[in-house]
């Protein structure tokens, strides 16, 4: 059972590890809920490790995990709602492209359809 727990503990800091290396590198983003995902559940996983067999010295640690667990809800959250706020932006502007589309081919109709009344006109008088 001690090797079960050390290998979760141990997982659960190559998560950690393992996702701070790749938003250093350049492979992933703050900006995405999966930063956030993986660091909190990597913090569960080293805090489970550590409370098994508990003594006074895993206390800071596992203090340490729980403000990671609540920081990595946090951030989460917040790029969460920022991406939702991405997305009916993105969903405004194509709706405007859209209706301008529309307006400018309205505008473009009337307009053709004024030029051929006007050359209409002169031709009904022609014929009268």
């Amino acid at each position: 059972m001690e090797i079960l727990f050390a290998a979760i503990g141990i997982l659960g800091a190559l998560s950690c590890v393992g996702m701070y290396a790749a938003v250093s590198l350049g492979h992933a983003s703050t900006e995405r809920p999966l930063f956030f995902v993986v660091n909190g559940c990597g913090a569960l996983l080293v805090m489970i490790g550590a409370w098994h067999n508990f003594d006074i010295g895993d206390l800071g640690t596992i203090l340490q995990e729980l403000v990671w667990i609540g920081l990595s809800i946090a951030g989460g959250r917040r790029v969460w709602r920022l991406e939702r706020q991405r997305e009916v932006e993105r969903a405004l502007a194509a709706s405007r492209r859209v209706v301008h589309a529309v307006q400018t081919a309205a505008v473009q109709k009337h307009a053709e359809d004024a030029e051929a009344d006007r050359r209409a006109v002169p031709q009904q008088r022609a014929a009268s």
